[in-house]
């Protein structure tokens, strides 16, 4: 993983096997007697450290304080891993 600026932002290089995580807000709320899983991606990170310092601040949010820290939810991503193998695949593209 490196960490570059360009043109005045932060540019980062991602490796195969590099791992990053991705910051979401889930929860379950009731519209007319039917229960919706309510899910925001909040953004994707370099390190678990900067999701903790988001949901600190996030948690301050109107929306997002009206429901437990436990909300919010850091999932962890190998770069180049598929996470997604099942459903969807034309049997063509199964044979590649």
């Amino acid at each position: 993983m490196i960490l570059e600026t360009h043109n005045g932002k932060g540019v980062l290089y991602l490796n195969r096997n590099d791992v990053i995580y991705a910051l979401y807000h889930i929860y379950d709320s009731k519209i007319d007697g039917m229960i919706i899983r309510e899910t925001k991606r909040i953004g994707f990170y370099a390190t678990r450290k900067e999701c903790e310092e988001k949901i600190i601040k996030f948690h301050k949010y109107i929306g997002f304080r009206d429901y437990p820290i436990s909300c919010f939810k850091i999932l962890e991503y190998r770069v180049g891993e598929v996470y997604w193998k099942k459903e969807f695949i034309c049997e063509k593209e199964t044979e590649r």
